[in-house]
């Protein structure tokens, strides 16, 4: 397994806007201590990237950390991810401040990859 540490200074810590766009809820519910009922506390959340050659990832918390690894690559991932890649973040480094980034993204995305206005 590889520890990635992409650019975390950029607006969506350091993940493929899509990857991003797909796990902060999840991110930000675990931050906060949140629970889900159809995972058990020793399982990870699975959240599957929405590109056609995206990744599937597992989550996990520990005290923290939130630890997002590549479970399974579905193509040639555009970031280059690869099964096994790992990504670490503090708890404190999910916050409320890249709700922004995460409400905006389908109107970015729209914009500037499809073209509509």
């Amino acid at each position: 397994m590889k520890l990635r540490k992409d650019n975390k200074s950029n607006s969506t810590l350091g993940l493929c806007p899509f990857l991003f766009y797909s796990i902060y809820p999840y991110l930000l519910i675990l931050s906060r201590g949140g629970k889900f009922n159809w995972v058990r506390e020793s399982e990870e959340v699975i959240v599957t990237c929405p590109m056609v050659k995206g990744v599937v990832t597992g989550i996990k918390r520990n005290k923290r950390q939130l630890i997002v690894y590549i479970r399974k690559n579905k193509g040639s991932c555009d970031f280059k991810y690869k099964t096994g890649d790992i990504f670490e973040f503090e708890i404190r480094e999910i916050n409320h401040n890249l709700m922004d980034i995460y409400n905006n993204f389908p109107y970015l995305f729209n914009k500037y990859c499809i073209g509509w206005e």
